[in-house]
């Protein structure tokens, strides 16, 4: 099946499954940034806040864009309509090789995916030099640990890695951030654990707010892991997915916790009031 990938000077190109790995992170050589957001319903979920983040991070790396938040907006609508995809994966992509390029990528969603997320998930501990951490406050096209950290996982029978330095302190998973709850209350890795500040991270922290539910971000050992209550992990594209295990040990009873739930249906509830805005 042919995926469209529409660059930003104007043209259209269809691609086929190869050539769409060759844009995709920790694949793709150069300096640059991405961005994976969710369409639901033909508009994209909290775009402006991924779109603030990817300018944040190419102004970080110091590439100046041509393009502005609208001009980019409207390829990201333009590439839904062309691929006539309503409920997408999307991705953003900037690098800089000896000229800038932007790219839209659009996928299908997996439903099988969403399934497995509902079951939760079962993560493998990998120990990562946070110097090999590159830039962890921007989503670098320099992906190449976290790929790696996350197929060793998948080849172990796990659904994703949480990245650990020497000292044991959980940074974040491969594709996602870390949530627990301990007595009631929710925590997650500070950013000062050089974790990405991941927007549905933002988001999941304001419903917790709103619900009354006390979430404080903390230095996050393995060790908070394993002894949590229950446990979650958040991104764009999978939503809230119940961590379950973490190496051989159930978190909690080993089941989506009741908080868990909670948060997710509140996150669900955010998504369903949401105005798609092209």
């Amino acid at each position: 099946m042919h995926q469209k990938i529409i660059f930003l000077d104007g043209r259209s190109v269809e691609a086929g499954k190869k050539s769409i790995t060759l844009f995709s992170p920790g694949v793709l050589r150069g300096q640059g940034v991405f961005e994976t957001m969710r369409s639901y319903r033909g508009g994209v979920f909290l775009l402006d806040r991924h779109l603030g983040r990817f300018f944040k991070g190419l102004k970080f790396l110091k590439i100046r864009c041509p393009y502005s938040r609208q001009n980019i907006r409207e390829l990201i609508y333009r590439a839904l309509v062309a691929n006539k995809i309503k409920n997408a994966r999307v991705r953003l992509m900037a690098w800089k090789g000896k000229d800038l390029k932007i790219a839209v990528v659009c996928f299908r969603n997996e439903q099988n995916v969403f399934k497995k997320c509902r079951r939760g998930f079962k993560a493998l501990s990998v120990r990562v030099n946070p110097a090999s951490l590159k830039l962890p406050r921007i989503k670098s096209v320099d992906y190449g640990v976290y790929l790696s950290a996350y197929r060793r996982a998948l080849r172990r029978g796990y659904d994703e890695a949480i990245l650990t330095d020497k000292h044991s302190v959980a940074v974040e998973g491969s594709r996602t951030n870390i949530f627990y709850f301990k007595k009631g209350r929710l925590y997650t890795p500070h950013l000062r654990c050089g974790c990405l500040p991941g927007i549905t991270r933002a988001w999941v922290m304001h419903l917790a707010k709103k619900m009354g539910i006390a979430c404080r971000p903390k230095i996050l050992s393995k060790s908070d892991l394993l002894g949590s209550d229950e446990a979650f992990l958040t991104n764009a594209y999978l939503g809230i997915v119940p961590l379950i295990q973490l190496d051989h040990t159930r978190l909690g009873n080993g089941k989506p916790g009741r908080l868990s739930q909670q948060i997710a249906r509140a996150y669900r509830k955010s998504v369903k009031h949401f105005t798609t805005a092209p």
